[in-house]
C-alpha cells in the first residue's frame, strides 16, 4: 500500500474496531489529517477491496476489514502501544492481589483482562480443565445478537475443553492472534492467546475472544503484560 492508502485503510480500520459500524467513504474524507475528496477515498477504498483489504457487505454501503486487513493492519501497526496507564495500573492491581492458590490466582488475572478488554477470557489448565469469564461482553457485541450467532457461540462454550486442548499445539510464550478462518474455536471471531506457567501449578493457556474487529493490539498488550508478572 502507498501512505495514502494506508492512512485511509487505518483510518477504517479503527473506526469499525470503535463502532463495529460499516465506515463510509464520507467519514473518511472528513476525518482530521486525510484531506482528499469523498470520491478519491470511495477510489482508494475500490482498490483496496479488489486486493481483499476490506469488504462491503451490501451495495452503496460503508466498507470493513477482511481478515488479511486486520493481518496487515496488525503487521504495521504493533510497534504502536496497546494498552494505557489505567488499564496497566488495574492490571497491576490484580497481580498483587493475595490470593495464594496459584489457579485461583490466574482466575483472578482472567476477570481483570476480561473487564479491560471487554471481550472473552478463557483458561486452559492441563489437562482439559477450562474457566472462562467476560461471556456477557462477548454476547453484548452487535455482531453476536442475532439467534444463529448465539447458538453458535454456546456451542463453542459447550466444546471449550476439547478445543482449547488443541490451541495447546499451536501456542507459544508469545501471545498469538488468529482471525476469522484461522480461528479454530470461531470462525466469526478473533483470538489472541499465549501459554502461561506459574510456580507449583501446570502450564496453561490464556486466551481473549471477540468479534473480528476486537482490539488486537490493546489485547496483545494485555498478555505481553502478564508476562511482566507471572513466569511464562
Amino acid at each position: 500500500m502507498q501512505d495514502r492508502e494506508k492512512q485511509i485503510f487505518f483510518a477504517l480500520v479503527e473506526e469499525h474496531v470503535r463502532t463495529g459500524e460499516l465506515v463510509s467513504s464520507l467519514f473518511l474524507s472528513e476525518k482530521k489529517g486525510i484531506g482528499v475528496s469523498p470520491a478519491t477515498v470511495r477510489n482508494i477504498l475500490a482498490d483496496l477491496e479488489g486486493a481483499g483489504y476490506v469488504t462491503q457487505p451490501h451495495t452503496s454501503s460503508g466498507r470493513v476489514p477482511t481478515g488479511k486487513g486486520y493481518r496487515f493492519y496488525l503487521q504495521n501497526m504493533l510497534d504502536e502501544k496497546g494498552l494505557n496507564a489505567r488499564d496497566h495500573a488495574k492490571l497491576a492491581g490484580s497481580f498483587t492481589e493475595n490470593v495464594a492458590n496459584p489457579k485461583q490466582r490466574v482466575k483472578h488475572i482472567a476477570k481483570t483482562v476480561a473487564d479491560i478488554s471487554q471481550e472473552a477470557v478463557f483458561v486452559g489448565f492441563m489437562p482439559e480443565e477450562v474457566y472462562y469469564t467476560g461471556l456477557t461482553y462477548l454476547f453484548s457485541k452487535p455482531e453476536c445478537t442475532d439467534m444463529e450467532r448465539i447458538f453458535a457461540l454456546s456451542a463453542m462454550v459447550d466444546h471449550l475443553d476439547e478445543l482449547v486442548s488443541e490451541l495447546f499445539f499451536y501456542t507459544s510464550t508469545s501471545p498469538r492472534v488468529f482471525i476469522g478462518q484461522e480461528n479454530p474455536l470461531d470462525h466469526e471471531c478473533g483470538l489472541v492467546v499465549t501459554r502461561y506457567h506459574i510456580a507449583a501449578a501446570h502450564p496453561g493457556i490464556i486466551g481473549i475472544i471477540g468479534p473480528k474487529r476486537m482490539d488486537y493490539r490493546k489485547n496483545i498488550s494485555l498478555l505481553n503484560a502478564l508476562q511482566t508478572a507471572l513466569t511464562f
